[in-house]
């Protein structure tokens, strides 16, 4: 159902959909995108797709795997959708027409019972993804790099490990997780990386049509991975620079 009068009067928004809707998300980035997780039947699940603010509903294609314990969109494309699993995530980068598996890289011993229920994403960096895990010594798990890799970050609250079960994120400050934990009310965790620049090979001075070499190197002193780091440099405006693939030459002054 749908309220576009605060409240005042409703209208039903489901042309197309079963009966039981377990999950409903807006699309941060285009309010007429919504996605819905319903019951098909007894021990099936599905997720519905609409592009005209709930009038229409399309079924996605089936994730690869079926129990889905949540759903989270991404902050600036509203095709990428993302769905919590016992113990792995789906995610789609077409609005449903297909998905791909992502796995945390856990044991196996402990990937079945990851059971995460929350996964946030970072506005600024929607490559940065944080869940919440079932095993109290894993606390969250958090990727810089959209799945490919995941990084533990337990709580031990009192000295004791301490499972996560929800998960926000400050929207003013991304790095700041509000987390509700297991018996301990909510917690701020503020992922704070560590980084530092170092250069070297480059002398005092440099001869009038001479050349030169500068090594510049970042390092994440830890203990978390950084979002996106970018590093600049200023240089005169007389030299000539002839920087490597990586980098980027934006003006001198």
């Amino acid at each position: 159902w749908r309220c576009a009068d605060g409240g005042v009067s409703f209208e039903a928004r489901t042309a197309g959909l079963p009966e039981l809707v377990e999950r409903i998300a807006v699309s941060p980035a285009n309010s007429s995108v919504l996605y819905v997780v319903a019951q098909i039947s007894l021990s099936t699940k599905a997720v519905f797709r609409s592009t005209d603010a709930g009038i229409n509903w399309v079924q996605a294609a089936a994730p690869p795997d079926g129990a889905i314990y949540g759903m989270t969109l991404d902050p600036v494309n509203p095709d990428v959708v993302y769905l919590v699993h016992d113990s792995r995530l789906s995610r789609s980068m077409n609005g449903g027409a297909s998905w791909s598996s992502i796995e945390f890289g856990l044991p196996a011993s402990l990937d079945t019972y990851f059971s995460g229920n929350a996964l946030v994403i970072d506005p600024v960096y929607p490559n940065t993804l944080v869940t919440s895990a079932y095993q109290p010594h894993l606390g969250f798990l958090r990727s810089v790099d959209g799945g490919a890799t995941w990084q533990s970050t337990p709580l031990n609250l009192g000295g004791v490990h301490t499972q996560v079960h929800s998960l926000a994120l400050n929207p003013q400050r991304p790095g700041l997780i509000v987390a509700g934990v297991a018996f301990g009310g909510i917690h701020e965790y503020e992922v704070s990386p560590d980084l530092g620049v170092t250069l070297s090979g480059l002398g005092p001075k440099v001869a009038a049509g001479g050349s030169a070499s500068l090594h510049v190197a970042v390092q994440n002193y830890g203990p978390h991975a950084a979002s996106a780091a970018r590093v600049a440099l200023s240089f005169p405006e007389f030299l000539t620079l002839a920087p490597p693939a990586n980098c980027v030459v934006l003006g001198q002054g």
